[in-house]
């Protein structure tokens, strides 16, 4: 995906993982995981989107 994508491996996995938790926020805020709403989660960084699922009381 890295070589597809022109970039290095971290940055794939950081892109990932910050989709990942704004489905979760999403989810754990009982709503549809659409892109538009990922889209705009995923402006927060990683830190903030972990603060606001263990707010939600994710994981």
């Amino acid at each position: 995906m890295a070589k597809n994508f022109r970039t290095s491996i971290p940055a794939v996995n950081h892109i990932r993982r910050k989709f990942r938790f704004a489905s979760q926020l999403l989810q754990l805020e009982k709503q549809k995981p659409a892109k538009g709403g990922i889209l705009k989660l995923c402006t927060h960084s990683e830190s903030v989107l972990k603060r606001l699922i263990r707010e939600k009381g994710g994981q």
